[in-house]
């Protein structure tokens, strides 16, 4: 092969690697849009971001209350299982 050769074989590889390259960036760039497009995209503007933090906070609160009354009904799970073990048992039987 001759130099000539080469370097043609070469800029075609190069032409060819550069088109393939573009279609997928502007594939790419096409999804992004479609998503951005969708109902779930989430934009960075401070109102999106203060609801978002707001409603953290709030599932936060409400999963400290649910944590407290768990707790309270396995405290008074253990103060029935001192009092009346019987009914205790035969409570977890039928829960099972």
């Amino acid at each position: 092969m001759s130099l000539e050769t080469r370097l043609r074989t070469a800029i075609a590889m190069s032409l060819l690697s550069l088109v393939i390259l573009t279609f997928f960036f502007f594939q790419q760039q096409d999804e992004l849009q479609k998503c951005k497009t969708d109902n779930s995209f989430l934009s960075g503007g401070d109102i999106e971001k203060t609801q978002i933090i707001n409603q953290r906070d709030s599932l936060e609160n409400e999963l400290n209350v649910q944590h407290m009354i768990n707790g309270e009904l396995s405290y008074n799970w253990e103060i029935l299982r001192e009092i009346n073990p019987i009914l205790a048992d035969s409570i977890d039987n039928q829960t099972e």
